[in-house]
C-alpha cells in the first residue's frame, strides 16, 4: 500500500501526465492519493481519476483557486474521492490527520499547520498552498507539504511518497 501525497496541480496537464505515468510506473498495486488542493478545473481532476490506477481511497481538500467546485465534487465523487472544503480530520493508517489547503500567505499557512499539529487529537497536518516542500516532526507531530506538482513558483514538480508507519517521506521529482 502505498501512501502519495500531492498539491497544487494547477492545471499543468504535461506535468499531470506525467506526474500519473510515474505513480502508476513506480508505484503499482494499491495506494491512497490525497491531493491538499488547487488541482483547479474538472478536466484536470478528470485526468487524474481516470488514469491513475489502484486508487483504493483518494483525499481531495479543496483550495483557495479551485474552480467549479461543484463539477470537480461530482467527479472526484463519482470515481469516490472523498472531497472536502476545508480542514478536515481524517484516519490513515491508525493516525489522525488533519489535511488542509492553506490561508493567506505562505508564513501565516505554516503558522496554521505548525500550531494545528499540536492539537491533542491529530497526529500529523498534511497542508498546501505554500508550494514549498516541508517535512518537520515537532513534539512528536508530523507536519507534511509535498511541494507543488505544477512547478510554476519554484521551478520543480514534486509529490511525496510516504511510509505508511513512520509518515517518513521520499520527496519525487517530476
Amino acid at each position: 500500500m502505498h501512501l502519495i501525497v500531492l498539491s497544487d496541480t494547477h492545471d499543468n496537464m504535461p506535468v499531470i501526465k506525467k506526474l500519473v505515468k510515474i505513480i502508476n510506473s513506480k508505484y503499482k498495486g494499491d495506494k491512497i492519493i490525497i491531493h491538499l488542493g488547487d488541482m483547479i478545473s474538472p478536466f484536470a481532476a478528470r485526468c487524474l481519476v481516470q488514469n491513475l490506477e489502484g486508487v483504493t481511497r483518494g483525499v481531495f481538500v479543496f483550495g483557495n483557486n479551485d474552480g467549479d467546485k461543484i463539477l470537480l465534487s461530482k467527479i472526484l465523487g463519482k470515481a469516490g474521492w472523498e472531497t472536502y472544503s476545508g480542514p478536515s480530520i481524517i484516519e490513515i493508517f491508525n493516525k489522525r490527520v488533519l489535511v488542509m489547503h492553506g490561508f493567506d500567505g505562505p508564513e501565516h499557512t505554516a503558522m496554521i499547520a505548525d500550531s494545528l499539529s499540536q492539537a491533542e487529537n491529530v497526529d500529523a497536518v498534511f497542508y498546501g498552498h505554500t508550494h514549498k516542500l516541508d517535512y518537520r516532526v515537532i513534539k512528536g507531530k508530523i507536519i507534511v507539504n509535498p511541494g507543488e506538482v505544477c512547478g510554476y513558483l519554484t521551478g520543480k514538480s514534486t509529490f511525496m511518497v510516504l511510509d505508511k508507519d513512520t509518515f517518513k517521506p521520499k520527496i519525487v521529482e517530476i
